[in-house]
């Protein structure tokens, strides 16, 4: 899982425009269109009622719009070219990419070299193109029966001198991934997040009404809930049951029973 530092602060403005027109053929009002939300912004610093002189970003990409990720993801679509030609599987959302490979434990030595090139790769294609591969916030990631990691001995990867030991946890567009994919870390941390929700909203459910409380059960508990649901199908029903009393709690506070959270 690949961490870049301050990547729609630092996409190149020139950059992405010869990108579009390039790789995409983007020319004529479409082209003009993108340049003007990109180029001409200002922006200055406010303290205390004194406000600096404005400067003119050559680069960024607007976060919090609708085309600000689009964007990057076309100016890192590079990256993606160079993983599946170094023969890895790769998925990109934003500024968040993993890269992953199957292989046999008996095999790993002579495997894993194969991402350490490709990330030393990626990391000197964003060198050239304005991007910064933040190497200590990059995480490795074993996934397999217990049995099967057991067998593994491989327990460090060195990027560019930077020796990083493999995680037991890590994060994929939050959901919370575990070696052995049991979700139960997820669980817990989804659980007890609800939870803190859930002891809020109890404090100001009789300011609620009943539909006003249930559109707060579904912004902060149900929404959290549904989120990439699908991957705890065939989960424990140990694991799953502290979900249900996530749920058996957030009815209660709707229809003001006495639970306890």
């Amino acid at each position: 899982m690949l961490d870049l530092s301050a990547a729609f602060d630092t996409a190149d403005h020139d950059i992405l425009i010869e990108r579009l027109q390039r790789s995409l053929g983007v020319r004529g009002f479409a082209l003009s269109w993108i340049e003007s939300f990109l180029q001409d912004r200002t922006q200055a610093v406010s303290i205390a009622g004194e406000v600096s002189s404005r400067s003119f970003p050559s680069c960024g990409v607007p976060q919090g719009s609708v085309l600000g990720p689009v964007l990057f993801l076309i100016y890192c679509a590079d990256v993606i070219a160079i993983a599946r030609r170094c023969g890895l599987g790769v998925h990109s959302y934003a500024d968040d990419s993993h890269l992953y490979f199957h292989v046999d434990p008996a095999a790993v030595y002579n495997k894993v070299q194969q991402p350490v090139d490709c990330v030393d790769e990626i990391s000197y294609w964003m060198s050239t193109n304005r991007l910064k591969l933040n190497k200590d916030k990059t995480q490795f990631i074993w996934l397999g029966t217990p049995y099967q990691l057991s067998e593994l001995d491989c327990q460090t990867i060195t990027l560019a001198s930077v020796a990083i030991k493999m995680s037991t946890e890590a994060t994929c567009l939050g959901v919370l991934l575990d070696s052995t994919l049991t979700f139960a870390p997820h669980v817990r941390r989804l659980s007890r997040k609800s939870f803190y929700h859930l002891r809020q909203l109890k404090i100001v459910r009789r300011s609620l009404s009943e539909a006003a409380a249930k559109t707060m059960v579904h912004a902060f508990i149900t929404s959290r809930i549904d989120h990439s649901n699908s991957v705890l199908h065939g989960v424990s029903a140990v694991h799953l049951r502290l979900l249900q009393n996530v749920l058996n709690s957030a009815a209660r506070i709707i229809l003001r029973k006495q639970t306890r959270c």
